[in-house]
């Protein structure tokens, strides 16, 4: 495993985990490690739904294309309610 050192952490923050810390009955370095590992779980969590996201927004713009190119119009806006409503977006 690697270490790290962190240096010029502020006081305020050093107290704040440290409090955390004790509240959770953890080292301030096993406090750390459980913060960045969660983080970097959360922050991937949000990285796939923005790719989900961004998979349904190309979806819609081709759709979208497709249709226009027909000479029909559609609202973009109901479209993206009802993938809401049904959860996929």
């Amino acid at each position: 495993m690697a270490n790290l050192s962190i240096r010029n952490l502020p006081d305020n923050i050093y107290r704040e985990l440290k409090k955390l810390a004790k509240q959770n009955k953890r080292s301030i370095n096993n406090e750390l490690i459980y913060l960045i590992t969660d983080t970097f779980e959360i922050y991937k969590l949000i990285l796939e739904k923005n790719e989900e996201q961004s998979d349904i927004l190309e979806k819609i713009k081709k759709i979208r294309k497709k249709i226009s190119d027909k000479g029909v119009k559609i609202d973009a806006v109901k479209i993206v309610r009802e993938l809401r409503d049904e959860g996929r977006f």
